[in-house]
């Protein structure tokens, strides 16, 4: 498998090879000094500066700045920096050392304080648009990396917590206008509740036999569970809460937490009740339970997102709906507007 990297990610990890080079640079210099009084003056005011001042202000000029990033992602970099400068100023004087600490604990604060202020700003903004808790976090972290992989993969993260613990109030949207939700005839939640049942002795006593060997690996594989168990109660509730809904010239299609896809109405030329005959790896087959009721045929390939922000492209999408007449109904009306069945010459 061909494997690309983007200008962007090469260039942000050639900038932190080289931050960590001049890093290395200070150090070897501190060794290299050819008297102690001049070791520990590198070591309590020139390394000190450096560290904490020169390097984290480049990385924000060269990668922060230039790709419209957090000034929280400059955190980290201070905080290596300041760490490297206290160990090596150990024994030195550090008046320097102590002022340049206080002043980077004000900025970290600053920064921290303005960037959970536009985080917040961006989830209301979007709570605001959309019932769609995945949309919720994917925006403020889009603002915050400005990377759309990055972003979904965090938003994915922090919308299970937010389905499977703070989601029990809500009610599932109503299946009517153009909306269609597709998890009371799955039995999907009929499964879930069985792996409840399952997954809890499960763990105990996979936990019980790996303790045997390893008391770290035992905790390892129980926070596995603890998690898995996390992400299908998430799942499941996402399948309540996220319907299917056709909004003005497109098609919401969602599953759950697994799949999300806003395809054009004018692409899709045929609902067939069969899959199509085409490569496995072009289709995909949302029914729950692995039972699509339809699928719908696209006139050509049409890019879609991955659960783990990529994109492939596909042809066609198997879905299960609640109200399948409604939906066939619809979807044959939306056909027939978009491509139109040409009349016979006479």
């Amino acid at each position: 498998m061909k494997v690309t990297v983007s200008k962007k990610t090469f260039f942000t990890a050639a900038a932190v090879a080289g931050l960590a080079l001049l890093y290395l640079a200070g150090i070897l210099a501190i060794q290299a000094a050819p008297t102690a009084p001049t070791r520990a003056m590198l070591a309590a005011y020139a390394f000190p500066i450096d560290c904490m001042i020169v390097l984290p202000a480049l990385f924000y000029l060269l990668v922060i700045r230039r790709y419209a990033l957090s000034p929280l992602f400059a955190l980290p970099v201070m905080w290596a920096g300041g760490a490297l400068a206290s160990f090596f100023a150990q024994g030195s004087d550090t008046a320097v050392l102590a002022v340049l600490g206080f002043g980077a604990l004000v900025v970290e604060v600053a920064i921290a304080a303005r960037e959970i202020a536009r985080f917040a700003r961006a989830f209301r903004a979007a709570r605001r648009k959309t019932d769609d808790a995945l949309a919720w976090f994917f925006a403020p972290f889009m603002q915050m990396t400005n990377n759309a992989k990055a972003s979904r993969l965090a938003a994915n993260e922090f919308a299970m917590l937010c389905f499977a613990l703070f989601s029990w109030k809500r009610r599932a949207p109503a299946s009517q206008d153009g909306a269609f939700t597709y998890h009371r005839d799955s039995g999907y939640a009929a499964f879930i509740a069985g792996m409840m049942l399952v997954i809890p002795v499960e763990t105990l006593v996979v936990h019980l036999l790996v303790s045997q060997w390893s008391d770290v690996a035992a905790w390892v594989l129980t926070a596995g569970s603890l998690y898995a168990t996390l992400w299908l109660v998430a799942d499941c509730r996402a399948s309540v809460l996220r319907p299917i809904a056709f909004k003005g010239s497109v098609l919401e299609i969602r599953s759950g937490m697994r799949f999300s896809a806003d395809i054009p109405l004018e692409r899709v030329a045929a609902y067939e009740e069969k899959a199509p005959k085409a490569d496995k790896k072009r289709i995909v087959n949302l029914g729950m339970m692995g039972t699509a009721s339809g699928w719908l045929v696209f006139d050509e390939p049409v890019t879609v997102e991955t659960s783990f922000g990529g994109a492939r492209e596909i042809e066609a999408i198997g879905i299960a709906v609640d109200d399948k007449a409604r939906f066939a109904r619809m979807m044959s009306e939306s056909i027939k507007q978009h491509h139109p069945i040409p009349s016979p010459d006479r």
